[in-house]
């Protein structure tokens, strides 16, 4: 049984299974993690737990794809990519990761957040060093979660390649919201309202634009560069203020 065409029957059996998939895979991670960490090691940082997750989502992303693939990793993005232009990659990230950052501060941060006040943090924990934001966040998260939502979410909704919306493709669309949503789950931690919708636009914004170089280069490389770069573009302000003290 090709369980992968039966997922691909038609366009409403794509979008639905690929979004349980994606829920069902984040919530094992999350249990998981979880169940790992009040075990093994309850005392750990934001950070740290980030990994445990991550590392269980890493798992059950590459099993699934193995599932359904019959046992084998090609031909869901893992692989060299088609040329493209690297420079205007970079570009395009700056461009966009900068204009949603002064965007979504204005709109979130200093005029909804005033208008209609919300409890909780605005912010992530800082982090114990810089090598530890450039290992857990811009390398291990940037990595993981290409594996998850375009190597295999992203695969399975290309069969919708060919269906437009505003000249993106409706698998580039639902991938890029979609990582977007999984940003959601920041509420559970105690981020503030406002906050989090701020992450969410700016991840959903980032995620179409790697959703669109991984469709167009059929891998997740470009994928990775893009949400890679978009992690260093936004952690700037924090490695400016770093340095100044």
């Amino acid at each position: 049984m090709d369980l992968l065409k039966t997922i691909r029957k038609n366009t409403f059996t794509t979008i639905i299974s690929t979004i349980i998939i994606g829920i069902v895979i984040f919530l094992l991670a999350q249990l998981s993690a979880k169940f790992t960490i009040s075990v093994f090691a309850d005392n750990l940082t934001f950070w740290n737990k980030n990994v445990v997750f991550k590392s269980f989502m890493l798992i059950y992303s590459l099993t699934t794809i193995l599932i359904l693939n019959r046992g084998k990793l090609t031909g869901f993005g893992l692989s060299k990519p088609a040329k493209f232009n690297v420079f205007k990659l970079t570009g395009l990230t700056a461009l966009i990761t900068i204009f949603i950052m002064i965007f979504g501060t204005i709109v979130f941060i200093k005029i909804l957040s005033n208008m209609f006040p919300r409890p909780g943090e605005t912010g992530f924990p800082q982090h114990n060093s810089i090598i530890e934001m450039i290992l857990v966040v811009w390398l291990w998260s940037s990595f993981v979660e290409e594996v998850f939502v375009r190597s295999l979410l992203q695969t399975i909704l290309s069969n919708l390649k060919n269906i437009k919306l505003f000249k993106l493709s409706l698998s580039v669309i639902i991938s890029g919201l979609l990582f977007g949503s999984m940003h959601l789950s920041l509420l559970a931690t105690g981020r503030n309202l406002w906050f989090v919708m701020h992450i969410v636009l700016f991840t959903s914004s980032i995620g179409i634009l790697a959703a669109w170089y991984r469709e167009k280069t059929d891998s997740i490389v470009p994928a990775f560069l893009v949400h890679l770069l978009a992690n260093i573009f936004g952690s700037l302000p924090l490695l400016i203020m770093h340095f100044v003290k």
